[in-house]
Parts: structure tokens; sequence; C-alpha cells
């Protein structure tokens, strides 16, 4: 019996372990390999009633430059919910949802699965002049009934 609490105690011991270097290792702050954090946004949720969020990036390379954004959804605890890649050209703007909204013609949406509060992280490849925006707002009506701007943040955070 005390063998086996023993045993017990060192493989919970070994799961705490793995699990805080997981989160250590996978979170909002790192990006997939060849991305740069351009935008962190707090205040991201989604339910399924009424509240999505939406990021919207627009690529303003002047120099003919496609730029690959990476568009990742957290929850409260830094787990990741749910992700969208997409190539940008020049002067293209995509609009990624954690949900469809009637209001806004998204590209990608659907990509969270349950966020009752976090945040949202845009990465990009380099050379990238992107400029993002995002927004909490009433997913069932057109015109929302809300719409509330969440402030964006570089990686050092500040506002962008």
């Amino acid at each position: 019996m005390k063998r086996s609490i023993v045993t017990y105690l060192g493989v919970l011991g070994l799961c705490q372990f793995f699990a805080s270097a997981a989160l250590a290792t996978g979170g909002i702050d790192q990006p997939p390999h060849g991305f740069k954090t351009v935008y962190l946004f707090t205040g991201a949720k989604d339910n399924t009633i009424d509240t999505a969020t939406v990021v919207h990036c627009t690529n303003f390379d002047d120099d003919a430059k496609a730029t690959t954004i990476e568009v990742a959804f957290f929850d409260f605890t830094s787990v990741l919910r749910g992700s969208f890649e997409h190539t940008l050209a020049p002067g293209e703007t995509v609009t990624v949802g954690s949900r469809n909204t009637v209001f806004y013609s998204e590209f990608s949406a659907g990509v969270v699965d349950n966020l009752g509060q976090g945040s949202a992280r845009v990465a990009s490849t380099p050379p990238a002049t992107i400029i993002c925006t995002a927004q909490m707002v009433d997913s069932k009506l057109n015109p929302p009934s809300f719409i509330v701007p969440l402030p964006g943040f570089d990686e050092d955070g500040k506002i962008r």
C-alpha cells in the first residue's frame, strides 16, 4: 500500500512537471517557427449564444510582398483554443472570427472551441507591414447590438 502511494505521488509529480513545461513552451508568447508576434489582444470571448471575437488584418506592404499571418485564440489559462493561417497578398484584408457573424464576412470562422475569456495573437512571417484590429461583437445581428474594440499590444506590452 505504501509503495503504491509513493508511486502514485511520483506519477502526479511527473504529470505536473510535464504540464508546466508544456505551458511554458507553447503558450501565447510562442508564435510558430519563422513567425513574429505583431499584435496581442486581451478580452477575447466567444460563446454559443451571441458573442464572437473578430480580428481584421490588412497587408500594407508596398513592395508587393505577400506575408503569412497566423491568428490564434487562447483561453484564460493560455491554452490554445484555435488558430488559422492565411497568406495575405499586398492590399488584401482578411477577417478571422471565433465564429461566423451576420455582420462581417469572415474568411475563416468557427476556429475556436468555447472561449469564455481569453486573448488573441497575430503573428506574421517577416517582412510584414500589416495592421490588425480586433473586436468583440454581437454575432447574431446586422447591425450588431454591440461592438467592443479590443486594444492591440505589441510583444513588449505597448499599445499599438
